[in-house]
């Protein structure tokens, strides 16, 4: 499968805009530059009447999933890329790590300090599309097992994560 269907949206971090995303074909090899350039999910949501019509129609919903080709695990602190890799390494899962935008700088986290530190996404893909949802969320808790410091609003079935900077590390 070197092609996968991946929601996108102009890379910005705001946020709030974000309710409407694109499906878009993307060749694996091109992923580096799709995370770098543009907010997306591995999840594909339904096209929504009202805006059937438009070029974002796909509303980010939990009752709007459609199927997802993987998951997205969010690390913010307390585990180095290196521990990472090596947790995805012994289990023999294939991987993309990318540096978040907040990598490696001090950052307010739930209302608290936390120092400059490895901040970044863990893209899992899947053998074959879900399109059960309460599926989806059970691998999400099975990988969460192996990574008890991931962000939890990333379990989220109407979750997207913000495009990485240019100049972020990526490692796949």
């Amino acid at each position: 499968m070197n092609k996968i269907n991946i929601s996108i949206k102009q890379k910005d971090y705001e946020g709030s805009h974000d309710k409407y995303f694109k499906s878009q074909i993307v060749d694996r090899n091109d992923l580096e530059n799709f995370f770098k350039s543009y907010n997306y999910s591995l999840i594909k949501w339904k096209i929504e009447n009202e805006k059937k019509d438009e070029e974002y129609n796909r509303g980010r919903a939990d009752a709007t999933f459609e199927s997802a080709v993987g998951l997205v695990v969010d690390i913010d602190e307390n585990l180095s890329i290196e521990e990472a890799q090596y947790i995805l390494e012994e289990k023999e899962y294939n991987y993309v790590i990318i540096t978040s935008r907040n990598h490696q700088k001090d950052a307010m986290k739930k209302g608290r300090f936390s120092p400059a530190q490895d901040r970044y996404h863990i893209v899992l893909f899947f053998n074959l599309d879900v399109t059960d949802p309460d599926e989806y969320s059970s691998v999400y808790s099975f990988i969460s097992n192996f990574f008890p410091n991931l962000d939890e609003s990333c379990k989220s079935r109407e979750r997207f994560i913000f495009g990485s900077p240019h100049n972020a590390e990526y490692y796949s």
